[in-house]
Formats: structure tokens, C-alpha cells, sequence
């Protein structure tokens, strides 16, 4: 039972932190560079995130070796927060840069209602991560 939530668990973050990969592409108009990037990265933090929890499963066998199994969880939720928070920056970015773009067209500060949704919608998702998910 322990398993599947873990797991369970694992496929949720790795799906949303995929849709979050996604905006961001989309926020910087499908460029290649950023997707290259974003690929890469999602695929290390994948790695990551699966090795730390082979790792505490295989250490909860055996219970004299318990601190271990807390170290592979505090590296994932290290590696999974590190990853939010680059794409938390892309996304800020991306509105900084779409906010300067409206200036110079329009004259004023005006913001396109998608970004802010989608900005908005990432920066809800990293705050409840953070500090809600333990």
C-alpha cells in the first residue's frame, strides 16, 4: 500500500511539473533552445527523483539503516523544489519580457490575460508545493 502512494505520489509530481514544462515552452513562443532545456532538465530531475526513491525503498527493508531512507526523501523533495523553482523563473521571465514587449507597443503597461493566468496558475502551483507538501 506504502508503494502505490509512493508512487502514486511521484507520477502527480512528475505530471505537473510536465504540464508546468510545457506553459513555460509555450510562454517563449516554442523555442527550441528553451525546449531542449526543459527536456534535459525534466529528464535529470526525473533520474533524480526516481533514484532517491529506489533508494528508500530498498533502505526501508531494512530498519537499522533509517536515516538514509530521510536523506533519499530530503534529496527529493531538494531535487523536485530546485526544479519548480527554475521553472518558476523562466515563467516570471517570460512575463517581464511580455510585460516590456506591451510597453514599447502600446505605450503603457499592459499585460496579455493568458500570461498572467498562466503565470499566476505556476506561481499558486510552486507556493502550495513548497510550503503545503511535506
Amino acid at each position: 500500500m506504502f508503494l502505490a502512494i509512493t508512487w502514486a505520489q511521484k507520477i502527480y509530481l512528475l505530471t505537473m511539473q510536465a504540464i508546468l514544462a510545457i506553459r513555460v515552452y509555450a510562454l517563449f513562443n516554442r523555442s527550441k533552445k528553451v525546449l531542449i532545456f526543459l527536456v534535459i532538465f525534466y529528464c535529470l530531475q526525473t533520474i533524480a527523483s526516481n533514484d532517491a526513491n529506489t533508494t528508500t525503498q530498498v533502505l526501508d527493508a531494512d530498519s537499522s539503516i533509517r536515516l538514509s531512507s530521510q536523506i533519499a526523501t530530503i534529496l527529493s523533495f531538494a531535487v523536485n523544489t530546485v526544479s519548480d523553482t527554475v521553472l518558476l523563473f523562466f515563467a516570471l521571465w517570460a512575463f517581464v519580457r511580455h510585460s516590456l514587449e506591451a510597453r514599447t507597443l502600446h505605450g503603457g503597461w499592459s499585460v496579455n490575460v493568458l500570461v498572467k493566468t498562466l503565470v499566476a496558475d505556476h506561481l499558486l502551483y510552486f507556493v502550495w508545493y513548497v510550503f503545503c507538501r511535506h
